[in-house]
């Protein structure tokens, strides 16, 4: 699987390359694994922002990173979006690590039982290169401030169908100690936060309805987290796909995950970043945000990242099966709306 993981950093000023440039020997570049002679940086300066960056990204999809040259680069966008002053984007193959250890980095510096999902909107006709298409990604964020909205899902006609499944890969991170660790801790021999990928992944069953209580999602959602973070599925499934790579090679291991992947809806990666504000080198972070591409068979990929009191949704999608995908992100910005309004009225939280 030919993954590459793309952090989106959103900057509250102008990227200052004179400040910028130097400092990354003295701190990324002397990791072990990304290590490298600093050659040169990707910049761009323009006038028009949003679409600009989205395209990019966009395209920057379309390619892989050269195997003969260290497996990351950084992309600098000097344009004024609606979210940020600049814009860096940090492309690392997946190979050097997971979310857990590319975070502690960047604060530094199951069920094989592999039934298909029903034939839905945002789940296509896989082909033997869907994995390789190329993937917009549409990203937002959210703050937590209170707001006023429209209500009202109770009356309206449910015309969903009947014996509809739809799943979620949600990965997990299987490492013996949780959460976002020192990097010198990560780097050291038989540590327990461990650097690299140490991902398990469950499948997690979406329901599918019209609800009085919005809530009532959450709470049946975060049961059923719970029941499988708890569980051996997320151990067995890296077990299992540890056993078929060693005994029977890449292609087999790469033709497990492709299935998995193939016979699920949506992919739901999430990363809990900094609680405070932090900053490259004296450029101040608006946003962070994260997405994959490559290897990613689903249609839908739907990432979350926080960051201080703000969160990124960010969607990746193949635009063949989602051909509106500014349009589900806004909805789904709209859904987390309504269930923190939710929240707000019931006296649950301020």
């Amino acid at each position: 699987m030919n993954v590459h993981i793309l952090a989106i950093m959103g900057f509250k000023t102008k990227i200052d390359l004179d400040v910028f440039k130097p400092n990354l020997p003295s701190t990324l570049l002397k990791h072990p694994r990304f290590s490298s002679l600093l050659v040169d940086l990707a910049i761009y300066n323009v006038e028009t922002a949003d679409k600009f960056v989205e395209d990019y990204i966009l395209n920057l999809s379309k390619t892989s990173i050269d195997k003969s040259m260290p497996l990351w680069d950084l992309h600098i966008l000097n344009v004024n979006t609606s979210m940020a002053e600049s814009v860096g984007i940090f492309r690392i193959h997946h190979s050097l690590g997971d979310g857990i250890s590319l975070m502690s980095l960047f604060l530094a510096s199951t069920a094989l039982v592999l039934v298909k999902d029903s034939e839905t909107p945002i789940k296509g006709p896989i082909t033997s290169t869907s994995e390789n298409n190329p993937r917009r990604k549409v990203f937002n964020e959210h703050g937590f401030e209170s707001k006023n909205i429209e209500k009202g899902i109770t009356g309206k006609k449910n015309n969903l169908p009947v014996k509809i499944r739809v799943r979620s890969i949600l990965f997990i991170n299987i490492r013996p100690s949780p959460g976002i660790q020192a990097l010198a801790d990560m780097m050291e021999k038989n540590t327990k936060a461990k650097w690299g990928n140490w991902l398990g992944f469950v499948i997690l069953p979406l329901s599918i309805g019209l609800r009085d209580d919005p809530l009532d999602d959450i709470r049946e959602a975060k049961a059923m987290c719970d029941r499988k973070r708890h569980s051996l599925e997320a151990l067995c499934s890296s077990g299992v796909a540890g056993f078929v790579f060693k005994f029977f090679g890449i292609k087999p291991a790469s033709s497990l995950f492709l299935r998995l992947f193939t016979s699920t809806t949506l992919a739901f990666p999430n990363v809990v970043g900094p609680l405070e504000e932090i900053g490259f080198y004296g450029h101040p972070l608006a946003y962070l945000a994260a997405t994959t591409y490559g290897g990613q068979a689903n249609e839908l990929m739907v990432s979350m990242q926080s960051y201080m009191n703000k969160m990124s949704v960010v969607l990746s999608v193949d635009e063949n099966t989602i051909p509106d995908p500014h349009q589900l992100c806004d909805d789904i910005i709209e859904s987390l709306k309504f269930i923190k309004n939710s929240v707000v009225e019931k006296g649950l939280a301020k």
